[in-house]
């Protein structure tokens, strides 16, 4: 049920609405249609904050790195019984040693069914 009231807190309408996915698009066809492309300045503006963004997005990976290095390093000099031992040594990812390669199992020769 939909209930609309003026700014004086007046009951205008009450009623069923059914509510296309229309409905939850910014704009009518006509405002689309009709707005302007972006200018080249707007344009030029967009590349340089998607630059700036990059570069901030690459300066947080690299301290996100650091810390996670310098955290894996201390791990050993910690008290094995301590909550901090414990903490980061299930929080961090274990390095993982490459695993051999599986001998492939021979088989005697294939027997074909009859």
């Amino acid at each position: 049920m939909i209930l609309i009231v003026d700014s004086a807190n007046n009951l205008i309408y009450t009623g069923r609405v059914k509510l296309t996915m229309n409905d939850f698009h910014e704009g009518t066809a006509s405002e689309t249609e009709t707005s302007q492309p972006p200018s080249q300045e707007e344009l030029y503006d967009d590349l340089r904050r998607i630059g700036q963004l990059e570069d901030q997005k690459r300066e947080i990976q690299s301290e996100i790195d650091e810390r996670t290095t310098r955290l894996k390093n201390a791990i050993p000099t910690l008290d094995p019984a301590s909550l901090l031992y414990s903490l980061l040594s299930k929080s961090m990812p274990a390095e993982r040693k490459p695993r051999a390669k599986k001998a492939a199992k021979k088989k005697g020769p294939v027997r074909k069914r009859k």
